[in-house]
């Protein structure tokens, strides 16, 4: 039984919906210029200085399909805390703030397979809208990690 869902702000990046809960925002503001680091991971854009604070700044554009969004006037930040971390996320462009009912949202079940970025899915109209984990996000990506018993499987493969 799915928990009764936040309401989520939309946003687009890379052509495609997603959505984070309204209560992990603290802002939305036009995106600026960031600057580099030397080893960031792939899918952050850079880091920003905003209200006296450095924040990694979430490529969303490279998470959807692996290609890095070119900063653009009409993109936004949003401004939001996970679990742990505290991010900016590069998107597109902020759509609309909806309250998903509960037979909208997929079970979590179908999220637990390879590297997870995502919170759940919900549909909005016809779409599926994929709920972001900022937490997940800014974690650097590790190997995929097998069941124990495939494990066991490739490593008789092996020999």
């Amino acid at each position: 039984m799915l928990s009764a869902p936040d309401t989520l702000l939309l946003f687009s990046a890379a052509g495609r919906h997603l959505g984070l809960p309204v209560a992990q925002i603290s802002e939305v503001v036009p995106a600026f210029e960031m600057r580099g680091a030397p080893g960031l991971s792939a899918h952050l854009a850079g880091l920003i200085s905003f209200r006296g604070r450095v924040l990694p700044v979430i490529d969303c554009g490279m998470i959807m399909n692996g290609t890095r969004t070119a900063l653009h006037q009409q993109h936004s930040f949003i401004i939001a805390r996970g679990a742990q971390n505290e991010a900016a996320l590069l998107v597109d462009h902020v759509d609309e703030i909806v309250t998903p009912v509960e037979s909208d949202c997929a079970s979590d079940d179908c999220l637990h397979a390879g590297e997870q970025r995502f919170q759940r899915i919900v549909m909005h109209g016809n779409e599926l809208v994929l709920v972001l984990d900022i937490d997940a996000c800014l974690r650097a990506p590790r190997e995929h990690v097998l069941p124990l018993h495939k494990k066991q499987a490739v490593q008789e493969e092996r020999i």
